[in-house]
C-alpha cells in the first residue's frame, strides 16, 4: 500500500514579482534616457537603474534555491490498493471504474527551467489522477510526489489495474518509465503470465 497526499488548489494571488520588477526596470531605463545629462536628477536615475539591476540579479540567484508558493492545501490521502482506490474518505472499487489516467509531471524539488524571477523549485503537486466511473462521473484529484518517479513504487498495483482493463498498456509503460523496446517486451510477457 502506498499513499500520496491529495492537494486542493486555492485561488491564486494576483501578486506577480516578474511584472513589478519589469515595470521598475523599464521606468529606470526610461528615466536614464529621458532626463538630460546636465539635470541634477540624471545621476539619481543611473543609481536607480543600478539598484534595479542588482535587485534583479539578487532575486534571480536567491530564487534558484527557493520553493514556489504552495497555492492550496493538503486534503487527505490518495491510496492505491489492488481492488480499490481511496480518495480521502471516498472508496472507489476497481469494479466501478471504467478508466484510470494518472498524469505525472512534478515532484518536490524539481527545478523549473524558465526565465522568471519566481522561485524555481516546484512543490510536486502538479500530478493528478482522473478516474472515469462506469456511471459516467469523473473524479480528478491532484496529489503530491515527494520524489521523481515515486509512482513506480506502486508498479505491481498499476499492473493489476492494467490486467483489469482500467489502464491502457501504453499509459502503463509511460507511468513505469519504460522506454526500451526489450523492456517493453519483458513487461508484455510478464503481464501475459
Amino acid at each position: 500500500m502506498k499513499s500520496f497526499k491529495i492537494f486542493t488548489l486555492v485561488k491564486n494571488n494576483i501578486f506577480n514579482i516578474d511584472l513589478i520588477i519589469s515595470l521598475s526596470f523599464i521606468v529606470s531605463i526610461s528615466l536614464v534616457f529621458l532626463i538630460n545629462k546636465k539635470n541634477e536628477f540624471y545621476y539619481l536615475s543611473i543609481i536607480f537603474l543600478i539598484i534595479n539591476l542588482i535587485t534583479i540579479i539578487t532575486i534571480s540567484l536567491i530564487n534558484n534555491f527557493r520553493y514556489q508558493k504552495l497555492n492550496g492545501k493538503f486534503d487527505g490521502e490518495l491510496i492505491f490498493l489492488e481492488d480499490k482506490i481511496i480518495l480521502d474518505k471516498t472508496t472507489i472499487l476497481i469494479s466501478d471504474i471504467k478508466n484510470i489516467y494518472i498524469h505525472i509531471e512534478d515532484y518536490k524539488g524539481k527545478y523549473l527551467w524558465r526565465k522568471t524571477l519566481k522561485p524555481k523549485l516546484q512543490q510536486g503537486v502538479k500530478n493528478f489522477i482522473k478516474i472515469e466511473l462506469l456511471n459516467e462521473n469523473t473524479i480528478v484529484k491532484y496529489f503530491l510526489q515527494n520524489e521523481k518517479n515515486e509512482i513506480i513504487k506502486i508498479s505491481n498495483i498499476l499492473e493489476k489495474y492494467y490486467l483489469n482493463k482500467k489502464i491502457h498498456f501504453l499509459h502503463l509503460i509511460e507511468l513505469l518509465g519504460i522506454n526500451d523496446y526489450d523492456e517493453i517486451q519483458k513487461i508484455k510477457i510478464k503481464l501475459k503470465n
